[in-house]
């Protein structure tokens, strides 16, 4: 679907963005935002054969055309980016703020300051 390659355009640009944001690989994660994206996609449809297999009436034949059911997949893809997105956020601003405290530890050391001096 066409609609899915768009979302995951965006999806890869909003991960290029974070990851270049906190100097990371940014086309690495702009590769892992995309494949979270289908991946999410291609799990919710083995679920759903996982349902079709167990009921006795096949859920996408008579209840959901695979247009639809691939509308209703779209917002838990989504909802898996959005989560790793996140994760990601918070993992890279606590790397930062050690990283920075550790910096800022550093600059106020009298070894460094006598270093300068030098």
């Amino acid at each position: 679907m066409l609609l899915n390659l768009l979302l995951a355009f965006f999806v890869g640009e909003r991960f290029y963005s974070l990851a270049h944001r906190y100097d990371e690989r940014p086309l690495q994660y702009a590769v892992l935002g995309i494949s979270t994206f289908f991946g999410a996609i291609y799990a919710g449809e083995i679920f759903i054969d996982l349902l079709n297999a167990l009921a006795p009436v096949h859920l996408t034949s008579v209840f959901w055309p695979s247009i639809i059911l691939n509308t209703v997949l779209i917002p838990l893809a989504i909802l898996c980016c959005w989560r790793f997105y996140l994760y990601l956020k918070q993992d890279w601003v606590k790397y930062s703020q050690k990283s920075m405290a550790k910096v800022v530890s550093q600059f106020g050391n009298k070894r460094h300051i006598s270093n300068l001096e030098d």
